[in-house]
């Protein structure tokens, strides 16, 4: 079983809190400069392999964060939606520790 952290190890939320582009409370309130987004594409392919090779060692693979219910989803839908689709498409456990009780 791997358990592997959001924020600030497969997302960068800090250093998009200081860009400007997500609030202290995670709300989008910017786009990302071209820069910057180009830096994150290279980022969501290192993340989406890694994912990969936790999936293949047949283990359950889990992304945990202490942020509230649909963060990670959230998140990743405007920075990195191709790691939104495979967290649904390959069934990845996402755990918010905010709101989840299991």
């Amino acid at each position: 079983m791997f358990f592997l952290d959001w924020d600030d190890t497969l997302f960068p939320t800090t250093h998009l809190r200081t860009t400007g582009c997500i609030t202290s409370a995670g709300a989008v309130v910017g786009a990302a400069a071209p820069a910057l987004m180009s830096e994150l594409a290279e980022l969501e392919k290192e993340v989406c392999k890694l994912l990969e090779q936790a999936l293949a060692l047949d283990a359950t693979v889990c992304v945990v964060t202490n942020a509230s219910e649909g963060w990670v989803q959230s998140s990743a839908s405007r920075f990195a939606p191709r790691v939104l689709k495979m967290l649904e498409a390959r069934r990845i456990r996402v755990r918010h520790a905010r709101t989840s009780a299991s």
